[in-house]
């Protein structure tokens, strides 16, 4: 072991990466100026050591669980934000990230903050064949690794080296039912990932993945929408109970367990009304109140109609020359109308009706006088803030369970 280097690693658990606040969120949890904004991690890493003479490498695993394989289209290589950087305390110094500029001395820019690398690979999960199993298993996988080096500096002398290695992996399980009873299987320490090498052909053994009792944190965005119940069959209340709970059930394996879980706004009156409501609120004092093994802390994010889209935005794209003449241009916007309403009403259908409503509602009453009527509307941009914030927040030190839940209007003055 390096003497010079000290590491800590972190583990998350994600259900729901590939709806539209886990996407935001996911890509938080991967973005570095995420971290240099929001130090509180960093800090109190470094608070925790006694004395600090090494470089820091900080490793951030997230592990995403879907029904269906979805790639991230934004790229994760990102420029350094030097403007909404935070500095951090070090030996009693305060340490500021450091940024390349024209007056910076040789020694200096050639300790810039740099990429360092990005690794794609592919392949399966499969539990050991034995007849005693009734549910043996193998499913794909997909997994995402790159690094970053960044320099911090106190003065022009004193410097020091922190690396963050990103880590996602997505396992593709299509049966949603079984996600919480192979839980504890795939997460049990000695389960390996078999990489496809791409020189031989063929799937060899790789690292494991870690145990259960390791992965500290759960995050869960799960959600259903009436579309989704009428192309799946599966009823509302599984997605917005049964499977969350459950989930929650199976990862509370050890008494230090963090939840950031995201439902809706809610009230008496609507928990009275509708049964929607009344089972997100049930969700809720159950994981609070119900669970065997009680989560050390629950988070509990309550956004209103959200600002944001779901499916694919709408993108209209119509040849035209170089230099069109009058005529042409007038023609032009009949024929872009007609394209962009057949675009809309195909991804209206594609994601409901009622949830293309809502997105409208929402965007229309963000902020407008008595908008708290109908559950404070807030962008599904700052609810993924928000819930990536309190997945990498301090823990608790607290003795008991920790219940915190944060309105709709909480978030909009959060992010």
């Amino acid at each position: 072991m390096n003497d010079s280097i000290k590491t800590f690693t972190d583990y998350i658990l994600f259900f729901g990466s590939s709806g539209l606040t886990g996407k935001g969120t996911l890509e938080n949890l991967l973005d570095i100026n995420f971290y240099v904004k929001n130090v509180s991690d960093l800090q109190d890493k470094l608070d925790s050591l006694k004395e600090i003479k090494c470089d820091i490498v900080l490793n951030k695993h997230v592990f995403c669980i879907n029904r269906r394989s979805f790639t991230e289209k934004k790229s994760f290589v990102k420029e350094i934000d030097y403007v909404n950087m935070k500095s951090i305390i070090r030996k009693g110094g305060r340490y500021y990230l450091r940024s390349r500029k024209g007056n910076e001395t040789k020694r200096e820019t050639s300790n810039s903050n740099t990429f360092c690398y990005d690794n794609f690979e592919e392949g399966f999960i499969r539990s050991a064949n034995d007849e005693r199993l009734k549910d043996n298993y193998s499913f794909a996988y997909n997994q995402k690794q790159f690094s970053y080096a960044l320099h911090y500096a106190c003065g022009k002398e004193d410097d020091f080296e922190i690396k963050y290695n990103f880590t996602v992996t997505q396992l593709i399980i299509p049966r949603s039912e079984s996600w919480a009873r192979l839980l504890p299987r795939i997460f049990s320490g000695t389960q390996k990932l078999e990489r496809f090498d791409v020189d031989n052909k063929n799937y060899v053994p790789d690292k494991s993945l870690p145990s259960l009792s390791d992965i500290g944190t759960m995050v869960c965005t799960l959600g259903s929408t009436s579309t989704r119940v009428r192309r799946t069959q599966v009823p509302e209340i599984f997605v917005d109970y049964y499977l969350p709970f459950n989930l929650a059930q199976e990862f509370t394996n050890t008494a230090d367990k963090k939840l950031v879980l995201i439902t809706s706004f809610n009230n008496d009156i609507l928990s009275r009304s509708f049964q929607y409501f009344r089972t997100k609120a049930k969700l809720e004092s159950d994981l609070e109140e119900v669970l065997p093994n009680k989560l050390k802390e629950l988070i509990i994010l309550r956004p209103g109609p959200m600002c944001g889209q779901h499916g694919d935005p709408v993108n209209v794209k119509l040849e035209v020359e170089e230099n069109p003449s009058f005529t042409e241009r007038i023609l032009y916007y009949p024929r872009y109308f007609f394209k962009y309403k057949q675009q809309y009403i195909s991804e209206a259908r594609k994601i409901g009706l009622r949830t293309k409503l809502s997105e409208l509602i929402a965007s229309c009453i963000y902020r407008m006088p008595g908008s708290a009527l109908l559950g404070y509307s807030v962008p599904v941009s700052k609810v993924s803030y928000v819930s990536s914030l309190m997945a990498i927040g301090k823990k608790s030190k607290e003795a008991g369970p920790k219940v915190e839940v944060i309105s709709s209007y909480q978030i909009d003055m959060i992010a």
